[in-house]
């Protein structure tokens, strides 16, 4: 292919990130994706979606790009299992959980040693819930795994401010209005 460009994409190592449509030949790249043309050198980041892309020039991305990245809310609904609505998005920095039970779950995003640092909030109204980890991904709230068998008990009108520490491991913590508690899962 003569006069055809040669492009480096790089990502943050989630799996929905960049796709390959074996049927149509085409790929597909979410928000944050960065390509690089390889001759000249210039870069492209995705500030739009996978169905939506917009392309800027990496010189063109604005304190708001980066900012509306970071700062997002999600609305969540606890689950029985913590599946489908109960899944708290990759990048989400605040969570509206709404519970209709302390017995529903919550679970946390899927992490890696790229996403180290990022924190999350979540508050609940009048009924808490129980926090897990992504099924099977040996992931610790508080140094106990939460993936399966334990959970974290969030109290009913709390904010819970989740850090990861490390590529496998979260620290939580709730507020409520007259305390702050650290507590560990447990397998109620």
């Amino acid at each position: 292919m003569k006069n055809a460009k040669q492009y480096t994409i790089t990502t943050d190592d989630r799996a929905d990130v960049v796709a390959w449509n074996e049927a149509t030949h085409a790929i597909t790249m979410g928000l944050g994706v960065l390509i690089q043309e390889t001759n000249s050198e210039k870069q492209y980041y995705n500030s739009g979606t996978s169905d939506a892309p917009v392309w800027n020039s990496i010189s063109e991305i604005t304190y708001k790009d980066v900012y509306h990245e970071r700062k997002s809310i999600a609305d969540i609904t606890a689950t029985t299992d913590g599946l489908t609505t109960g899944l708290i998005p990759a990048g989400r920095t605040f969570a509206n959980v709404t519970s209709s039970s302390a017995t529903k779950a919550v679970t946390l995003p899927t992490i890696n040693a790229n996403s180290v640092g990022q924190t999350i909030d979540l508050f609940v109204g009048s009924n808490g819930y129980k926090l897990v980890t992504p099924a099977s991904s040996g992931n610790k709230i508080n140094n106990v795994v939460a993936d399966g068998t334990n959970q974290l008990d969030v109290a009913a009108n709390s904010l819970l401010r989740c850090v990861q520490v490390s590529a496998t491991g979260w620290v939580c913590y709730q507020v409520a209005p007259t305390t702050i508690t650290v507590v560990a899962p447990d397998n109620d």
